[in-house]
């Protein structure tokens, strides 16, 4: 099979290019896919106009997709910077296709699958509501398919939920989806037994949760549910609560996640810290919330300097928890995962080791928070550190023009008081599906560990 080369006219060159890397000779030959992903990186780009401009990252996608599949780990990969260029090319589509409704809906269920690969199931599951959202622009089967998706999602998250009433919500909002998957046309038998499967496995948990009379939602401290900061965090999907992911109903409105399942004295460092972690972020949330409100620049710089530091926190509880035998002194989320061998990053063998789905979710959202000189997964976040920096250790002027630029020889940072908010406010969407993961790792693990307890007794 000879090697894919530029055709003269670029959209010639995507539709190509999309044909060669799906043909059968190339599909599973990694060494073609990556010499056909160097002459595809070198296209013109500025040439390329409309509904092609979403295509050319749509192929780019695709081809390392491929090759991630190829690799011997798949997904379930700490250091394969094809899950990252996967991810970061599907958001770059995503973001030039808005006039194409249809496409739009394709890439954020491709988007769900790859959030889904590497377990970040609350990133996957806002993909999928929203082709829901806008479900008119595309078939039935897909329909069907984003159902399924869901549906499985929340299947998979009930045995980790904090308390009875929201696994009974979960099974039972993952129980309408699978039916209505079920009710839309043109399926295909694969699917069809899919879903049957997933569904027949929902209904048995909900027999036997209903056979328990004391799911209650007593436990639950709504707070200030009616209030402007309550609706302000629901429709951002900030509360540190698993139902805002597929729900509006008033018990999404509360933070309810914490470890206060983990009974032995060995962990009161772990559930402390944890609550700590949970207060800071609530509380850098309400400053933000503010801010808008009142125009109050420094607000937005004190939370987004308070939230940031959540995640390097949040590294020093990994660090605790998983035993990695890091000092405490010099962590940050960034670093966490990697010990310096040959003045090169490897990824931690403890970390490699583990079978812990939630720690691969963990680690992959440290990737999106740009690290200098390597590459981001997703394009919005990558100036996080670098603004973060800024407002830590140098300066800020904060203008009401949408600009973000370093002035002065990099000592200072002009940045409009929308970018700032939009920064702000997608460091804290992080923190909380971090905080999320962790809790779910935290629980996956003693779950596990109370299964190897039971098998040897």
């Amino acid at each position: 099979m000879q090697e894919f080369v530029l055709l003269e006219d670029v959209e010639d060159s995507i539709r190509a290019f999309g044909k060669f890397i799906s043909s059968p000779h190339v599909v599973n030959d990694i060494n073609l896919l990556r010499k056909g992903i160097v002459v595809m990186s070198s296209l013109d780009k500025s040439q390329v106009r409309g509904i092609w401009k979403p295509a050319y990252y749509m192929v780019m996608a695709e081809v390392y997709r491929n090759c991630v599949r190829l690799s011997s780990k798949g997904f379930i990969n700490y250091d394969n910077n094809d899950i990252i260029l996967h991810i970061q090319y599907l958001r770059k589509a995503l973001f030039h296709c808005q006039e194409y409704p249809d496409l739009k809906n394709i890439l954020l269920i491709n988007l769900g699958h790859a959030f889904s690969d590497i377990k970040r199931f609350s990133e996957a599951i806002k993909c999928w509501e929203q082709v829901l959202l806008n479900r008119q622009h595309s078939s039935e089967a897909i329909i069907a398919t984003v159902l399924c998706n869901i549906g499985s999602c929340v299947s998979d998250m009930t045995p980790l939920l904090p308390n009875k009433f929201l696994i009974a919500r979960f099974v039972s909002i993952g129980k309408k989806c699978l039916e209505d998957a079920l009710t839309c046309k043109s399926i295909n038998k694969s699917l069809e037994l899919t879903l049957r499967t997933a569904l027949s496995r929902l209904v048995d948990r909900e027999r036997f949760l209903l056979k328990d009379n004391n799911i209650s939602i007593s436990a639950i401290n709504y707070g200030e549910m009616k209030s402007d900061f309550a609706f302000w965090s629901r429709d951002n999907v900030l509360f540190l609560n698993p139902l805002s992911d597929i729900s509006v109903e008033p018990e999404s409105f509360a933070d309810i996640i914490d470890l206060s399942f983990l009974k032995e004295d060995k962990y009161k460092f772990l559930i402390s810290g944890y609550d700590e972690l949970k207060q800071q972020y609530v509380f850098s949330r309400k400053m933000l919330h503010e801010s808008v409100n009142e125009n109050n620049d420094m607000k937005s710089k004190a939370s987004f300097r308070l939230a940031y530091s959540v995640l390097d926190k949040l590294a020093g509880l990994i660090n605790h928890y998983f035993g990695l035998g890091y000092n405490n002194e010099v962590l940050s989320y960034n670093k966490i995962w990697f010990t310096k061998k040959s003045n090169k990053k490897q990824v931690a063998e403890k970390l490699s080791k583990t079978d812990n789905p939630y720690m691969i979710a963990l680690y992959w959202i440290s990737r999106d928070v740009f690290l200098e000189g390597e590459e981001s997964s997703d394009p919005e976040a990558a100036d996080i550190a670098k603004c973060r920096n800024y407002i830590e250790h140098r300066f800020v002027e904060v203008v009401k023009e949408n600009v973000f630029e370093e002035n002065y020889s990099n000592s200072q940072l002009l940045i409009g008081r929308g970018t700032l908010y939009e920064k702000c406010l997608k460091l804290h969407c992080i923190i909380r599906n971090a905080m999320l993961y962790f809790y779910m790792a935290v629980k996956w693990q003693s779950l596990k560990e109370d299964t190897n307890i039971h098998r040897t007794a």
